[in-house]
């Protein structure tokens, strides 16, 4: 550190001054060995090397963001007087706050309204300085965001069947339901023509949603859909209350928020859809909350179309926990906070038979809000946590690896498991379903070794996951779950005459190898 030459240096002049002490105590000159010091000091000035924007250009948002970076450990970048703001057109500001720290910091410019474009300096005029007292030397300026209100309306119109101008006008609709959810403004209202579209779009805003003419159908996949909203228009085949409440549920098992309905007890190879968890421990207990162990961490997610502001991410302790759990979150892929694990672990258990509430929300850096998020947990009882003891199996080996690289993360906190009996097997899968525990979200990504049968080329196997609940249950490819497999992870070794599939995972789950091909 820095500051650790000067404390060298303070060292340095306390032993001269002992020298000198004792040369007048002696009265003769005290001979000492020759010291050498080398000591190398800062005369670096920092500078803001990268400021990027957050936000996506254009927009309309009345919060922009940016990222600055600054080429050593700063300080007092605190206020909005340490930033230069430029405007054009008519795009003018209320305000900006800096969060962050060292060398790396977020800038959100708030109340931002008109047309134009603005981007952001570090002002050279700022009392920024390093740990040793250098002030700010320069700073780049980042690009410029347009900023664009023109487009938006108060009514949108959407016809899937449309071909040709689009405007979002009820004689020029547009043909997604995506490109309509972002023209309309906050609290606006948007119609959608009868028809059916495979999209499943993200809504980051308030809105009412109408449909003319007949039913609409969102979320429709080949003709058949593992969950699908019907939207009547009112005085057609059902109510307008109904149809919005199909909406409602539909777009909160978008989110990952619903209450779960009656499922369908038919086995399904969801292959063509994109699934996600939205609870941890994911298990239903048989009054429709979640089923949670005695040790269990819970775990909320909040997804957006945007970037999540990390400032703003909200979850209290459940009352009858305060001083006894702690509330965190992470990013479900680092770097991307779209989507975003809250997470309660307790210092110690949770009260068995216990009934916790949890509840979790955010804003988007452009102020949208994203949630509130509710699920229940329903604790273990006595005998079911005594019996889950008793039942325990072995965990399968694990193997471990001996040259792993520097980048291969630490494993060994989980165990991989049998799954229990009555687990539902993917049809055609080979050997058995596996658990990983313990049910969580994990600190760092896992990696699991699941055995290939003998007699099975390791190229013809197919990682699969199942997602226990919901109208979309059922098997899915691995690269189909979205948050749960690291990308490019898999590996493959042979130890002690097995071979073995290993790949990483950043939550538990349920999985089982299959040959979709044979």
């Amino acid at each position: 550190m820095k500051n650790g030459f000067y404390r060298f240096g303070l060292v340095l002049i306390g032993l001269i001054t002992c020298l000198m002490a004792a040369e007048q105590a002696l009265g003769a000159p005290v001979s000492v060995a020759s010291i050498s010091v080398s000591v190398n000091l800062d005369d670096t000035a920092p500078t803001a090397d990268d400021i990027t924007p957050i936000t996506t250009s254009p927009t309309s948002s009345s919060t922009v963001s940016f990222s600055v970076q600054f080429s050593e450990v700063v300080q007092n970048f605190d206020a909005e007087a340490d930033l230069v703001i430029t405007e054009t057109g008519s795009v003018a500001h209320t305000g900006a706050s800096i969060t962050g720290g060292a060398q790396d910091y977020t800038v959100n410019v708030t109340g931002v309204s008109g047309d134009g474009t603005i981007a952001v300096a570090v002002s050279a005029s700022s009392d920024v300085i390093d740990l040793v007292g250098h002030p700010l030397a320069s700073s780049v300026t980042s690009s410029a965001v347009t900023i664009d209100n023109s487009g938006l309306h108060d009514m949108i119109w959407v016809d899937f069947s449309h071909v040709g101008t689009e405007d979002g006008s009820q004689n020029n609709p547009y043909d997604t339901l995506q490109e309509a959810i972002n023209a309309v403004i906050t609290g606006g209202v948007l119609n959608i023509n009868a028809g059916e579209t495979a999209e499943t779009p993200r809504i980051a805003k308030a809105m009412r949603i109408e449909a003319v003419g007949g039913t609409v159908r969102i979320g429709v996949l080949g003709g058949k859909s593992s969950f699908s909203a019907a939207i009547d228009a009112e005085g057609e085949d059902g109510s307008a209350e109904d149809a919005r409440r199909a909406l409602e549920l539909f777009l909160a098992r978008l989110q990952g928020r619903a209450a779960e309905s009656e499922t369908d007890s038919e086995q399904t190879d969801s292959s063509d859809g994109v699934i996600f968890e939205p609870v941890l421990p994911f298990a239903m207990s048989d009054d429709s909350s979640q089923a949670a162990r005695a040790d269990s961490v819970l775990a909320i997610r909040l997804r957006s179309d945007t970037q999540i502001d990390p400032g703003s991410i909200w979850s209290p302790v459940p009352k009858q926990y305060e001083g006894q759990a702690a509330i965190e979150w992470k990013p479900v892929e680092e770097g991307d906070m779209r989507d975003v694990w809250v997470i309660c672990r307790p210092n110690e258990t949770w009260y068995l038979e216990d009934l916790i509430s949890m509840t979790a929300g955010a804003n988007t850096v452009a102020g949208e809000a994203v949630g509130p998020v509710t699920y229940e947990f329903q604790v273990e009882s006595e005998d079911e946590y005594l019996g889950r003891i008793d039942d325990e199996q072995e965990p399968i080996w694990q193997p471990q690896l001996q040259n792993a690289s520097d980048t291969e993360p630490e494993t060994g906190g989980i165990d991989v498991n049998p799954a229990d009996e009555d687990a539902e097997p993917l049809e055609g899968g080979l050997a058995t379903p596996f658990t990983i525990s313990p049910e969580r979200v994990y600190d760092q990504p896992q990696r699991v070794w699941l055995p290939i049968p003998n007699g099975v080329d390791a190229d013809d196997v197919q990682l699969y996951y199942y997602h226990p609940n919901g109208s979309d249950k059922g098997w899915y490819p691995a690269e189909k779950v979205e948050g749960w497999l690291v990308p490019d992870s898999y590996l493959y070794l042979e130890a002690e005459g097995t071979a073995y599939l290993g790949f990483l995972v950043r939550h538990a789950g349920m999985m089982q190898l299959s040959m979709p091909n044979r």
